[in-house]
């Protein structure tokens, strides 16, 4: 599958996951700190400038006032997904007209969920949803999903390997144990090495995981620039109140989200899929329509192996959009210890390892589950931080043993440094 990023880094991928499956939910911000989003989003719009792929069909028209492209083009499926500051009404109203000018047949009354109304069209071979809504934002979030059932039909079906079946029944009993354990902890990191013409970077990714049947539950996972200090929070809290997110740095506050569901796959893409891989199998049919590590393809049995002196059993299958995965697991408590995947793309190519500390059954205090985001005031303290380090500030004065910090001239950077929304590039 080739990726088109206007923007070339991960900025927007999470923009455009936690507008479709989080941001588009309700938000318990006041009046005041939702203004103070939507001018960080405005100006994070206009500071950033995509292009629509040459290719892209001309007559499924992409809105002429819009920024933060992601589209993405697979052997008869192209998605195409982007932001304006324009209302949904007047983007509605352009894509009525333009697409009946351009030979569209609207195919059906549209339809709405999730804060998204999305209406399908027809045109000779091909299928095309036109989805739209408006986030807490205030942007209007467009999604152009066509499908070219001509092209389809024409691309070769791959031949399948037979499953092993002994490798199936222990993924089976994997998935097993997550779904029944009454309580569950874990501390991971995802490591990724990104290998390139210019040379090699890696970066890590540490989370977190703590869960009692069958509600309470909490992930966090933390990312940070390359080259910082700073690390960035984003956790997902639930229990029987209620589903919370906190996302750092692009939220001011906690956000309350409609559903478990939404909450950890807004945070699928920018956590390297670890806001979903345990939690989809601890809670089971939570989430049927993605796919999970316990639904691997052509699965096949290696030759076992020893991690830190627990010996696991190594199984290979492919994965979701067909990378080929290998995972370590367990023997003896049938957990998931580590997962190993290898993509490559058209400029770099990526190597991924997932590890996994899991205790099952075990004591989860509540600590464990306690949400805990950062103040206000510690994120506006570290962002300013981040900025001396950076030499974005006249003078530092230490007091005290180090134990008091007085920076001078930094009050312009806590205000930029708060209305900051962007992270690592990829």
């Amino acid at each position: 599958m080739e990726i088109f990023y206007a923007w070339n880094n991960r900025s927007f991928c999470a923009t455009a996951l936690l507008v479709c499956a989080v941001l588009l939910g309700g938000c318990t911000k006041s009046e005041e700190e939702q203004q103070a989003d939507i001018e960080m989003a405005h100006l994070l719009i206009d500071s950033r400038h995509g292009g629509v792929p040459k290719d892209f069909p001309k007559d499924a028209p992409v809105y002429p006032v819009v920024t933060g492209i992601l589209a993405t083009n697979e052997e008869g499926n192209r998605t195409l997904m982007a932001s304006s500051k324009d209302g949904v009404d007047k983007v509605s109203a352009y894509y009525e007209q333009e697409l009946k000018k351009n030979g569209w047949t609207q195919a059906g009354p549209s339809s709405s969920g999730d804060g998204l109304t999305a209406t399908s069209y027809t045109k000779e071979t091909r299928d095309l949803s036109v989805c739209i809504g408006q986030d807490s934002w205030k942007l209007t979030c467009i999604i152009l999903s066509l499908v070219d059932k001509k092209a389809l039909a024409a691309v070769p079906k791959e031949a399948t390997k037979p499953e092993d079946p002994e490798a199936c029944a222990i993924l089976t009993r994997m998935a097993q144990m997550y779904a029944s354990c009454g309580a569950y902890r874990d501390k991971g990191v995802v490591e990724t090495k990104f290998i390139e013409k210019e040379g090699t970077r890696t970066t890590e990714e540490p989370f977190s995981t703590a869960f009692i049947r069958p509600k309470q539950f909490r992930f966090e996972y933390q990312d940070r620039f390359s080259g910082s200090s700073r690390w960035y929070r984003h956790i997902v809290h639930s229990d029987e109140a209620g589903t919370r997110v906190w996302d750092d740095p692009s939220a001011s506050g906690t956000t309350s989200v409609d559903s478990l569901h939404l909450a950890l796959a807004g945070f699928k893409g920018v956590s390297s899929d670890a806001s979903y891989t345990v939690p989809s199998m601890l809670f089971g049919g939570l989430m049927d329509d993605l796919v999970t590590v316990a639904d691997l393809t052509e699965m096949a049995l290696l030759p076992e192996a020893t991690l830190n002196g627990v010996p696991c059993h190594k199984i290979s299958g492919k994965y979701g959009g067909g990378e080929v995965v290998s995972l370590w697991i367990d023997k003896s408590s049938l957990l998931l210890r580590r997962i190993d995947e290898a993509r490559g793309f058209s400029d770099f190519r990526t190597e991924t390892t997932t590890t996994y500390e899991p205790e099952v059954n075990g004591t989860v205090t509540p600590e464990d589950l306690e949400f805990n985001p950062p103040t206000p005031a510690s994120v506006a303290v570290a962002d300013a931080w981040e900025h001396v380090t950076r030499a974005d500030a006249s003078v530092l004065l230490v007091v005290g043993s180090g134990a008091c910090l007085f920076v001078a001239g930094c009050a312009s950077v806590i205000k930029r440094m708060r209305r900051r929304c962007t992270r690592h590039s990829v």
